[in-house]
């Protein structure tokens, strides 16, 4: 988590997309970091961001089955 909030505060960019497509918000909704998740979208991260694959965060954390990241 200190990691992401370094990178957080050093600038990175929140819709940059991996070699899968997958933004930060989309990985950690994908891989079920509810805590990751949260600080994402509290630093803006948009969770309506439609990735190169046509995903967004909540398509990536149910094809991940983390329903912990998918639930209002």
């Amino acid at each position: 988590m200190m990691r992401v909030v370094s990178l957080l505060n050093s600038g990175a960019h929140m819709e940059t997309e991996d070699e899968w497509s997958l933004t930060p918000l989309g990985s950690a909704s994908f891989y079920g970091h509810l805590q990751v998740v949260r600080l994402l979208i509290s630093r803006r991260a948009n969770p309506n961001y439609v990735n190169k694959a046509g995903l967004t965060a909540l398509m990536n954390a149910v094809n991940g089955g983390r329903s912990e990241c998918h639930r209002g």
